[in-house]
C-alpha cells in the first residue's frame, strides 16, 4: 500500500482534536492481516519525535473506533523517518520513556527498576546501565538483546549495547533475597470470587499459601477453609516466625519482597467477599519512618476475634510479602506468613546531632495558609530541644504568629528572629529601556523571535522576523529562518509550525544574526515581552563577539498593555490584539507575530495621547507602573527578616501595604516598595518559587542571574527533598 496520511486512512481519528497536533506526522505504510484476520498490524511512518505513549493513544483510539467494525484487533508498529539532524545522542534523549515503557513491558515492578537506568550514546555504540536491585541480573540480558531490537526497528539504528550494572545507592539484594524472591513466584490461593482483578504475573510476585501452625488438616486444599487455632495466644494470625524486624525506611521506595515489620496500627478497614465466606482485613501500619498497608483474607469465622486483638494502637509484628496491589494501586504487604502481639514502639524522638547547630531562616507556623501545621510554640519548643539558640518564624505574607512566638521565646529562651515570606513582583522592569529625546516617529524596529525553548543559553533561535517603520508607516521588513543545528523538539514544531525541513538549508546564527543587526542599526527595538527576545539577540551576539548596542531604547509591548489595558487579566500576544482589534495570522510565526506587533505598538500609543511629536522619554514617563498594573505582575517568593526595631516596623508597613495597595489573590510585595522600607530587613532569596532560582532553571544567563544575586542580602540552598511538595 503506497504511504498515506493517517488521517486519510482512518479519517475517524479527526474526531478527536487533542490528536490533532500529532496525527500530521502519521502516515500509514501497509496494512498486514494475520492467517485469520482477526489482527491488523498497520505499519505506521513517524516523521517527527512522537513519544511513545502519545503513539499508544493513537493506536488505543484506533481500536475504540474501528475495531468493532471490522472485527479485528488493529496493532501499530511504527518506523521512526527522522530529520538528519537527530543523532543517536538526541533519540536517545527524545525517546527514553518509550525504551524504558518497552523494556518493562508495562510491569510496575520493572518500571520502577527500570527509572535508574541511564542510556547513553557513545559513537556507534550505547551504554546501558542500570542500579542493580532484586531484578536487574535476572533480566538485563534479556533488556541488552530489546534495547539493541528497539533502536534497529524503530530507528535503523544498527548498534551495540554495552550492559552495565552499577551498585544500587543504598543497598544491594544478597543472595538469599534474590532465592526468595524464586521460592515465593508461586501463585496465591488466596484469590477469591474477584476480590482482585488478574494483573502482571510479575506482580504477584510472593502470592503463596501460608502454612501457619495449628491449622487443621486439609485447610491448605483449594476450597477449603483455613481455621485459626494458634498455640501460643500472643499470635493472632499464621505461625510464629524469628526474623529480625527492618525499619520501613530502609528499604528501597517501592521495594517488593519479603518483609518483616515491627508497627503499629492506626486503622483497620472491613471489605466483605461476594463469596460471603471471607473478608478482607486491610491494616493501616507505621513504624514512624514510614507506613504501609496488610491486607489478610480472613474466614468470615475468625473475624471478630482478630478484629478484638487487631485494633487501631495495637502494636504488632508482621512478616509477608511486600507486593504491588492491584485494588490500592500501591505497595501493600500480603501473603501474611504471621501476626503476633508485640511491645510498644519506642519513642522515636528527632534530634540534632550537629557540632554546630543552625539558625532555621525559613519556618511557617499553621498561620500560613495551607502551608504548615505546627504552631509557633511548638517550633520553639522543638528548636529548645534540638539546642537551637534562634528561629526565624516566615510566614506567608502575613505576621499573625508573633504574638504567640514571642511569649514562647520568652519562655524557653530561644531568640526570635521576626519575618515573612513575601510575595515579589518586579515593578522596577521598565516598558521603555534607555529612553532617549528621539520622537517616536524615529525608525523602530518591531521584531520577533521562535526559538526552540526558552533559555538563551541552552536553546537556539530557529526564526527571525522584523518589521521597519518611520513615521509610523512600514517601510522595510526582515524575515529569515535560521538553522539550528539541532532537532526542533516536537512540542515547538506543533506551536510554531517550523519544521526540521523548513530550516534545513537555512543560514545558521552566525550568518543570520549580522544580517539581522544591520537591519536593526540605528533604530529603536520594539518586541511583546522585549526582555525573552532582547536577551536571545544579546546572548547570541556575546558568543558570536557580534556588536550589540549598549544603549539601545527597547521597549515593551507586554509592560505597555499591562499599563493600558487594564481590564484584561492575561497580556498573550493574540489577547492583547483581540483586544485592540489587530489582526494577527499564523500566531507563533516571526514574522506573521512582528506584523501583529507593529499594529499593537501604535494602537497603544495612540491610547496614551501620544504622536509622532512625543519623545521616548515621554512613553517611559507615561507607562510608569500603577496600582492596578503592578497587580497583574508574575510573583516571587522572598525572605524579608526583621533584624532590628526599624526593620519591624518596616515589616509591618511591607505587610500592610501588600494586602491593602497590591492584593490580588495573595499580598504582593512590589520591588520598589521592599527597596522604599529595606532598612532594618534581611532579604533572603527564599525557595525554589523564588526568583533567583526560576532564573537559574529557565536558563537565564550569567548577566541576569547577576543582577538577581546583587539584590539580596543572603542566597538559600535548601535540600532537594524540600521541592517534593
Amino acid at each position: 500500500m503506497e504511504k498515506r496520511r493517517f488521517e486519510d486512512v482512518f479519517p475517524k481519528l479527526k474526531e478527536d482534536l487533542s490528536l490533532s497536533k500529532i496525527l500530521p506526522f502519521f502516515y500509514a505504510e501497509s496494512m498486514v492481516f494475520n492467517e485469520d484476520r482477526t489482527l491488523i498490524h498497520v505499519h505506521t511512518v513517524i516523521d517527527r519525535m512522537v513519544p511513545y505513549e502519545d503513539v499508544r493513544r493513537v493506536e488505543a483510539l484506533l481500536k475504540d473506533l474501528y475495531c468493532n467494525e471490522i472485527s479485528a484487533v488493529i496493532r501499530l508498529e511504527e518506523f521512526y523517518d527522522l530529520p538528519e539532524t537527530y543523532t543517536l545522542e538526541t533519540i536517545l534523549q527524545g525517546y527514553r520513556d518509550g525504551i524504558l515503557k518497552q523494556l518493562s513491558g508495562g510491569r510496575p515492578s520493572l518500571e520502577r527498576v527500570l527509572n535508574s537506568a541511564s542510556i547513553t550514546a557513545d559513537d556507534d555504540s550505547v551504554l546501558f546501565s542500570v542500579e542493580d536491585s532484586l531484578f536487574t541480573a535476572s533480566y538485563m540480558k534479556q533488556w541488552t538483546e530489546d534495547l539493541k531490537s528497539i533502536l534497529h526497528t524503530r530507528f535503523s539504528k544498527n548498534v551495540r549495547v554495552v550492559p552495565e550494572i552499577r551498585k544500587a545507592k543504598k543497598r544491594i539484594h544478597t543472595t538469599e533475597e534474590m532465592l526468595n524472591v524464586v521460592r515465593i513466584t508461586e501463585k496465591t490461593e488466596e484469590k477469591s470470587d474477584g476480590a482482585e482483578e488478574k494483573d502482571d504475573p510479575f506482580m504477584n510476585v510472593g502470592r503463596r499459601s501460608a502454612s501457619p501452625a495449628g491449622l487443621r488438616k486439609g485447610a491448605n486444599k483449594k476450597g477449603s477453609v483455613r481455621r485459626f487455632e494458634p498455640k501460643d495466644p500472643n499470635i493472632v494470625y499464621g505461625r510464629a516466625f524469628s526474623d529480625e524486624p527492618r525499619l520501613l525506611n530502609s528499604f528501597q521506595p517501592n521495594e517488593e519482597g519479603s518483609m518483616t515489620l515491627h508497627a503499629e496500627i492506626t486503622a483497620v478497614n472491613v471489605t466483605p467477599l461476594k463469596n460471603g465466606e471471607k473478608t478482607i482485613l486491610l491494616l493501616d501500619l507505621t513504624d514512624r519512618t514510614d507506613s504501609i498497608s496488610a491486607k489478610i483474607f480472613v474466614p468470615n469465622e475468625s473475624l471478630n476475634k482478630m478484629q478484638e486483638k487487631l485494633q487501631p494502637g495495637t502494636t504488632i509484628r508482621i512478616k509477608g510479602s511486600a507486593l504491588m496491589d492491584a485494588f490500592e494501586k500501591e505497595l501493600v504487604l500480603q501473603n501474611i506468613v504471621g501476626i503476633y502481639l508485640a511491645e510498644p514502639l519506642p519513642e522515636n524522638v528527632r534530634t540534632d546531632t550537629a557540632k554546630y547547630k543552625r539558625v532555621e531562616l525559613h519556618c511557617h507556623t499553621k498561620m500560613s495558609r495551607v502551608d504548615a501545621i505546627a504552631s509557633a510554640k511548638d517550633l520553639v519548643n522543638r528548636a529548645k530541644a534540638w539546642g537551637h539558640k534562634a528561629l526565624a518564624i516566615t510566614d506567608h505574607g502575613g505576621v499573625y504568629a508573633f504574638p504567640e512566638a514571642y511569649k514562647a521565646s520568652r519562655d524557653s529562651g530561644v531568640k526570635i528572629l521576626y519575618g515573612m515570606e513575601g510575595y515579589l513582583v518586579d515593578d522596577t522592569v521598565d516598558a521603555v529601556l534607555h529612553p532617549s529625546g528621539l520622537p517616536l516617529s524615529s525608525p523602530t524596529v518591531i521584531f520577533d523571535l521562535e526559538t526552540t525553548g526558552l533559555s538563551p543559553v541552552k536553546n537556539r533561535i530557529i526564526e527571525i522576523g522584523a518589521v521597519k517603520i518611520d513615521h509610523f508607516q512600514i517601510v522595510d521588513r526582515f524575515s529569515c529562518f535560521v538553522d539550528p543545528e539541532v532537532p526542533i523538539p516536537l512540542e515547538i514544531e506543533v506551536k510554531t509550525h517550523v519544521s526540521d525541513e523548513m530550516v534545513k538549508g537555512a543560514p545558521t546564527i552566525d550568518a543570520a544574526l549580522p544580517s539581522f543587526m544591520n537591519f536593526v542599526e540605528g533604530c529603536a527595538l520594539v518586541a511583546h515581552n522585549a526582555s525573552f527576545d532582547v536577551g536571545f539577540i544579546k546572548e547570541n551576539a556575546r558568543r558570536l563577539n557580534v556588536p550589540f548596542p549598549e544603549n539601545v531604547t527597547v521597549i515593551d509591548t507586554l509592560s505597555l498593555s499591562r499599563r493600558v489595558l487594564t481590564k484584561l487579566s492575561h497580556f498573550r500576544l493574540d489577547q492583547v490584539a483581540k483586544e485592540l482589534g489587530v489582526m494577527i495570522e499564523n500566531h507563533h510565526r516571526a514574522v506573521f507575530d512582528a506584523e501583529c506587533t507593529v499594529g499593537i505598538y501604535l494602537k497603544l500609543i495612540g491610547r496614551m495621547g501620544l504622536t509622532g511629536d512625543d519623545t521616548f522619554m515621554t512613553l517611559k514617563e507615561r507607562s510608569l507602573p500603577t496600582a492596578e498594573s503592578i497587580r497583574k505582575l508574575h510573583s516571587s517568593h522572598i525572605i524579608l527578616i526583621a533584624k532590628n526595631e526599624t526593620g519591624r516596623v518596616n515589616l509591618y508597613r511591607l505587610c500592610s501595604e501588600a494586602s491593602l495597595d497590591y492584593f490580588h489573590e495573595k499580598p504582593l510585595s512590589p520591588r520598589s516598595v521592599i527597596q522604599k522600607y529595606r532598612e532594618g530587613l534581611i532579604v533572603g532569596s527564599a525557595c525554589s518559587e523564588g526568583e533567583l532560582y526560576e532564573a537559574v532553571l529557565n536558563g537565564a544567563s550569567e548577566e541576569e542571574i547577576a543582577r538577581i544575586v546583587n539584590f539580596y542580602d543572603y542566597l538559600e540552598v535548601q535540600p532537594v527533598q524540600n521541592n517534593d511538595y
